[in-house]
């Protein structure tokens, strides 16, 4: 009988596969860089590209990456890894795709209605937004100074019990970031404390008319000694006497 033989190696390569683990989207603030972390398999390497102008720290399975310029005016940018092809490789390349999204710090400025005043003090404050964020990802946070705070955006009728000079802080955060500012100005609002005025006088309520003259003695007080001017009206329609 006649046989023949023939024989051929076949090699089965396993099908790539990469995948980015990183939250898609991912938030950052526009002063930060991004983490990232990918798994891939059956692939020697990969490859990292930015449909932006940032910049990667390697081109390995988990990088950093940094925004360009152009990423933070865009406030957004896509990321994207792909493997690495072998020599011989007949399966198709494989990829996958992530978005950043990039928010800016709040650009702010307060203001109070009344900064200085007698105790108790009442102030109402407001703020000014400098840049373009939606108001619904902003928060807000004020230390008063006075042991109050307040999450408004604008607080009103702040009580500032007792004399003194008191530190006003306000942190307003964007909130997807989380992006926080915080504006501080010493010794903003100015409460002044109330005299006690009080005297004696020489001779004591009455005189006679032989004698019709009296001696005041200044015995008025206050908190932090002040006073800086005192005015007299002793009735005799000559008006005030300092």
């Amino acid at each position: 009988s006649c046989k023949m033989k023939d024989s051929m190696y076949i090699t089965v390569q396993s099908m790539p596969s990469i995948t980015i683990n990183t939250p898609d989207p991912s938030n950052i603030c526009n002063d930060q860089t991004l983490n990232i972390n990918s798994t891939l398999r059956w692939s020697p390497g990969v490859r990292w590209t930015t449909a932006g102008d940032g910049s990667f720290t390697a081109q390995d399975t988990n990088t950093v990456y940094r925004p360009g310029p152009a990423d933070i005016t865009a406030e957004r940018t896509m990321l994207r890894v792909a493997n690495i092809l072998p020599p011989g490789n007949v399966c198709p390349a494989v990829n996958d795709s992530m978005l950043v999204l990039i928010h800016p710090y709040p650009q702010f400025d307060f203001i109070g209605d009344t900064l200085q005043g007698c105790e108790p003090l009442l102030v109402n404050f407001s703020h000014t937004l400098n840049n373009v964020i939606p108001a619904s990802q902003l928060t807000y946070f004020w230390d008063f100074g006075n042991g109050d705070t307040s999450t408004q955006a604008n607080p009103s009728n702040i009580l500032f019990a007792n004399w003194g000079k008191y530190d006003v802080t306000l942190t307003v955060t964007n909130t997807p970031g989380p992006c926080a500012t915080t504006l501080r100005k010493p010794a903003y609002v100015d409460v002044w404390p109330v005299p006690n005025a009080m005297f004696t006088s020489n001779p004591n309520f009455y005189t006679t008319i032989a004698l019709p003259k009296f001696q005041f003695f200044n015995q008025s007080r206050i908190a932090d000694s002040s006073i800086l001017r005192y005015n007299w009206n002793f009735g005799t329609g000559t008006g005030l006497d300092t």
